[in-house]
């Protein structure tokens, strides 16, 4: 299949069976291309080279390999699902944010699509950890290939697509050794049954290719490509082997662990009992305590529509909005992912410093006016990316159809109530919320890696070919002075007489072996000193960026068209707060000097009320 179907075939020193082999053997046994290269007695550019053409080989199978979804039929008791789950991989550095998952890991969100006899249907990765489930589905189905398949609790219902019921009992360790009690609990239990399929499918994909179970330090796109082809491999495998080794030994290990685990039961129980006993009490003393709290925040609390909300005049959100930027660009309080834990007290702070008679608290105050930010932006942020909508950066409002913007917000439950609804603060979260938002730059399905890999190998040769060229111009010029420089010397070496040449003295050999020694050694402090000048000229050229920015400020500020007055403030304010003159630098021209403007008067807008 590899040479009639995927087009890999020998070339003059490797054949296709080693190709394949190296190939397999990265795949299963997570090997570094140096390992690779000392095994297979090949150099470190040969087994990159011949594993990228091996890996598109691979993914030209995919009509093959892919199993064949078949329709659903209302008797039909076959257990499917879809599911998805998160594979190491590493990231470039810029991007670690986006990956970062909410145990603190560097994952990408891979979709898959099983049959009963646990052959994927269809894969999806290069979504980032940080993007959630739902999110990856609705990417999944706006393919050409649409999904209808059951899904697990992560997802929602929709047109071809069933969720569990919620609030009964789903796992199959609830379910097992009882009844259902209801119809919903039957429906859960069959649902469980379905999603445990893709799950072993999932661990016997990870148990069986360790390249997957640790990250890989392979390119982003050609991690997901691997996953790929990982999956189809898995299905050659179940295809063509009666009995998978990787899960007789997936279960001998559970077997095992079932034995140790009904050993530790049986001395554990009475330890289990008292800690159960004491979560018990525990929890008798915070219902007591809540509900003392109920009753008298009951008491004081008044009843009605609104009369409980908190409306935020404009200079508080603009407030609370330039202290998030200030924080954002502050590494001490901005880390991947999110802010550091204690970030809202500080943030309260700053807004008190900048607004002094500003009495909101942090919960549940500026708790929830950041949500309400924060989903109000990736709402929107989402929405302009789809070719039928647009952002109105004069009215700061979205400009689409209604009836796009209709079916749109039937999908997707945060971007209701945003019609005609002005952001002014689009652009100021963008410096905030922008970096750490997933945006599936590395998706591919089997189409595009095919497509993207040929086009990636048409210019690597296309690169290789001009340099050939030119390779070939330098060495016809180089032979020619060489023959003229042989030439040369052949006529003067008739005119000497060929004497041959006395074999040096130890005294002699001794000499010149203490004269290369010094000579390395030269050398070795020689580029120890280039690195130490390297360091010290990167060193000079941030201090020669930071005064730059300082000189040009004056510069900037004049472009404003400000009166004097007030230039001079806002250069005395910008020198003196580092973060606010980094933030002004950041900013384009057209919002400088609105940016200007709010620090000289913060208190000077109008005071219109916005609530959440």
């Amino acid at each position: 299949m590899i040479r009639d179907i995927g087009g890999l075939r020998d070339t003059r020193n490797m054949t296709l069976e080693e190709i394949v082999a190296m190939f397999v053997y990265v795949l299963a046994h997570h090997k570094k291309n140096r390992t690779v290269a000392h095994k297979f007695l090949r150099s470190g550019e040969t087994v990159s080279r011949h594993f990228n053409q091996c890996l598109l080989a691979v993914l030209k199978l995919h009509h093959m390999l892919l199993k064949t979804p078949v329709p659903i039929s209302d008797d039909c008791t076959d257990d499917r699902a879809l599911d998805g789950t998160l594979i190491s991989v590493t990231p470039p550095a810029e991007h670690k944010s986006r990956y970062r998952t909410r145990e603190s890991n560097l994952a990408t969100n891979v979709l898959g699509v099983c049959a009963p006899d646990m052959q994927f249907i269809y894969v999806l990765p290069g979504w980032e950890g940080s993007a959630h489930d739902g999110r990856v589905l609705l990417d999944a189905i706006s393919r050409p290939n649409g999904l209808k398949v059951p899904q697990d609790a992560g997802y929602c219902n929709s047109q071809g697509f069933l969720a569990p019921y919620r609030g009964q009992r789903y796992h199959l360790n609830q379910i097992q050794g009882r009844r259902p009690e209801s119809a919903e609990e039957y429906f859960n239990m069959k649902h469980a049954k379905a999603r445990n399929v893709i799950e072993r499918c999932f661990g016997l994909l990870k148990g069986r290719w360790k390249i997957l179970a640790s990250p890989a330090f392979f390119p982003i796109q050609t991690q997901g490509r691997i996953i790929l082809a990982c999956c189809l491999l898995q299905n050659l495998i179940r295809r063509t082997m009666s009995t998978d080794p990787q899960e007789m030994i997936r279960n001998e290990d559970e077997q095992s662990k079932d034995e140790d685990e009904n050993e530790d039961d049986e001395d554990g129980e009475i330890e289990y009992v008292a800690s159960e006993l004491y979560k018990l009490e525990k929890l008798n003393f915070t219902f007591k305590r809540m509900e003392n709290i109920h009753e008298i925040s009951i008491a004081t609390q008044q009843r009605g529509r609104g009369k409980n909300k908190c409306f935020w005049a404009d200079n508080e959100v603009k407030a609370l909005i330039e202290a998030l930027q200030e924080m954002a660009c502050d590494p001490l309080w901005k880390a991947d992912g999110g802010f550091k834990n204690g970030y809202m007290v500080e943030l309260h702070k700053m807004v008190t410093h900048k607004i002094p008679d500003f009495t909101k608290q942090v919960d549940p105050h500026i708790d929830s006016k950041l949500k309400w930010l924060k989903s109000r932006y990736h709402a929107i942020t989402e929405m302009v990316k789809q070719s039928g909508c647009e952002w109105d950066n004069v009215e700061k409002i979205i400009k689409c159809e209604r009836q796009w913007y209709d079916s749109w917000a039937k999908r997707h439950k945060e971007a209701r109530g945003l019609w005609n609804m002005k952001f002014p603060y689009l652009d100021e979260l963008e410096l905030v919320y922008g970096k750490d938002r997933a945006n599936g730059e590395a998706v591919e399905d089997y189409e595009d890696a095919v497509n993207n890999l040929e086009a990636e190998e048409k210019s690597v040769e296309a690169a290789s070919y001009v340099n050939c060229e030119t390779d070939d111009e330098i060495s016809i010029s180089t032979s020619r002075i060489q023959k003229r420089q042989t030439a040369h010397l052949s006529k003067k070496s008739k005119k000497l007489k060929t004497s041959a040449a006395p074999a040096p003295s130890p005294m002699e050999a001794q000499f010149e072996m203490v004269t290369n020694k010094f000579i390395s050694s030269i050398d070795g402090i020689a580029s120890h000193f280039a690195s130490i000048a390297t360091a010290m000229t990167n060193e000079d050229k941030r201090e020669q960026l930071a005064s730059d920015r300082s000189n040009s400020l004056v510069a900037e500020l004049l472009k404003l068209e400000l009166c004097e007055g007030d230039t001079f403030r806002v250069a005395e304010i910008l020198a003196g707060a580092p973060a606010k003159l980094n933030v002004f630098s950041q900013l384009p021209i057209s919002m400088r000097r609105k940016y200007a403007f709010n620090l000289l008067y913060p208190s000077s807008s109008s005071n219109s009320g916005s609530s959440y």
